[in-house]
């Protein structure tokens, strides 16, 4: 299955009949909490298709603690469903973002995937905002408590190795 017709066919799907990648491969799903952009990639044997979204926009004397915290969730992987949590460089907002093989979609699949996505963006938007939430207290304190280590023993629950 192409591209175009898994997009076309998860489209019809949803009841929308005219859903289709445009000619870069690009398309926009818009759902009540939030945008998530759909984008073919290429480049790479068989294809990727990668989920996109602007998680928010962080205000920038908080940007380092609110980065710090989206960063402890996507350590490991263990808080995002194994999207990716980055910083666009340019806006300084916060995107998550998900690739698939192509080969293993179906439309059926891919709907399921982009619902986990869409729950994931909802999660990870809810968590900074807590975490944002906190950062005011912390600065006016004079202190950060996203530098203290001292709860590593949180690797150990989670399951990983310590060494």
């Amino acid at each position: 299955m192409t591209f175009n017709e898994l997009i076309t066919a998860m489209g019809e799907l949803l009841g929308l009949e005219d859903f289709a990648p445009d000619e870069d491969g690009f398309c926009t799903l818009e759902l009540k909490d939030g945008a998530i952009d759909i984008a073919y990639v290429p480049e790479v044997q068989h294809g990727l298709v990668l989920l996109h979204a602007v998680v928010k926009t962080v205000e920038e004397e908080m940007s380092g603690a609110v980065i710090r915290h989206a960063l402890e969730m996507n350590c490991g992987l263990r808080r995002t469903r194994q999207a990716t949590l980055s910083v666009n460089p340019e806006t300084g907002s916060i995107e998550l973002a998900r690739f698939f093989s192509l080969e293993l979609l179906d439309p059926e699949v891919f709907l399921m995937l982009i619902e986990s996505f869409a729950e994931t963006l909802v999660e990870v938007r809810g968590l900074l905002e807590e975490g944002e939430e906190e950062v005011p207290a912390r600065l006016e304190e004079g202190k950060d408590d996203a530098n203290d280590m001292s709860s590593s023993d949180e690797l150990g629950r989670q399951g990983f190795l310590r060494v």
